[in-house]
């Protein structure tokens, strides 16, 4: 999986004030942040796996969900059914192995570095065991009085550009800082002040997100069938997303025999292929978009709502195609109440 890191917020319950930890979570997801951090220093083990399994309710799958240092309250909040995706650590906390071992290959795992000697230990650990670092402070920062000397900018391009792993920028970030830093290498940017204390946090995030992808082209993924005569599924949707300025993909879902008149046939690939494709395009490329077509049968559907549960792009479109213009069916009687199921909150 390659993580959408471009947002992400690092809770303060201080700065968040009587509207709350979970009311700022519930509006800055709206608004499109796309990880959040629970990061609450004075909160007991117990309280913290409290706390996932309310943001793991209000977030519904829209946003990755970590929590800072405590990985026993992350497992513990996993037990009672919250999707907690995974644990920040600092250089002073739980091993990153341990974590890793804990929390599956599924599971994000970030590590606070600003130094060579912090970047040189995470690439000397196992392959796969850090998924990104946490790279700051860009900026000295009241939210974290014991910091180390600012890095600034600069230092981070210099940072970011000896690092194979994912860069998000953290500390003293303000909206400001996002062309800079995307500029500079960064994957993301990590916020707290400008988001915690924001009097509309989601009106900010819309604003980060937008400054953030300015000028970039959207990655938009069509998870269809064939239709050889071009006229539907990922020929039309390829067409669609080029002629508005996007950068199309494509998953088969199923091949059909079909022209304007009607379809003669249709054959569909195997699951695991359909899997192969998705998670081969999801491992290297960030999906801005998925736009969903045909899904042919109960098997196909289970596998593309698998994916997406791990995913988690930020925009799907559901339009799946049940029957073709012409009147043939597409998709299996038994299979609509499996779409039915898997269309619902996740």
């Amino acid at each position: 999986m390659n993580p959408d890191y471009s947002l992400y917020l690092v809770t303060d319950p201080a700065l968040c004030g009587e509207r709350g930890v979970v009311e700022t979570v519930r509006q800055a997801v709206d608004g499109g942040v796309r990880v959040v951090q629970l990061r609450d220093k004075s909160a007991s083990d117990a309280e913290t796996a409290d706390q996932l399994v309310e943001l793991s309710r209000v977030i519904e799958g829209r946003a990755l969900l970590v929590v800072n240092d405590r990985l026993d309250a992350a497992l513990a909040a996993r037990a009672r059914g919250a999707r907690v995706d995974g644990v920040h650590l600092g250089q002073g906390d739980a091993s990153v192995l341990r974590a890793r071992e804990a929390l599956g290959p599924e599971a994000i795992i970030g590590l606070t570095a600003n130094s060579s000697a912090h970047l040189a230990a995470a690439l000397a650990l196992p392959a796969g065991t850090v998924d990104y670092l946490g790279v700051g402070v860009i900026r000295p920062t009241s939210t974290k009085p014991d910091h180390p000397p600012a890095l600034g900018i600069e230092g981070f391009r210099v940072f970011a550009a000896e690092s194979p792993l994912p860069c998000v920028a953290i500390g003293g970030v303000g909206i400001d800082d996002t062309d800079a830093l995307r500029d500079a290498g960064a994957a993301g940017l990590a916020v707290v002040s400008a988001l915690c204390a924001a009097e509309d946090p989601r009106a900010v995030a819309r604003e980060f997100r937008r400054r953030w992808h300015a000028g970039a082209v959207p990655r938009v993924l069509s998870i269809a069938g064939s239709d050889p005569s071009g006229g539907a599924g990922i020929q039309a949707d390829l067409k669609s997303i080029a002629a508005n300025g996007g950068y199309g993909m494509a998953a088969v879902t199923a091949l059909t025999a079909q022209n304007t008149h009607g379809v003669r046939g249709v054959h569909v690939p195997p699951a695991e292929f359909l899997h192969a494709q998705l998670t081969a395009i999801s491992d290297d490329i960030a999906v801005d978009a998925v736009k969903i077509g045909m899904l042919a049968n109960a098997e196909v559907i289970r596998t593309v709502a698998a994916w997406l549960d791990v995913v988690r792009p930020p925009i799907v479109v559901l339009d799946p195609v049940m029957v073709a213009t012409s009147g043939d069916r597409l998709l299996e009687a038994e299979a609509e109440r499996e779409l039915r199921g898997a269309a619902g909150p996740r």
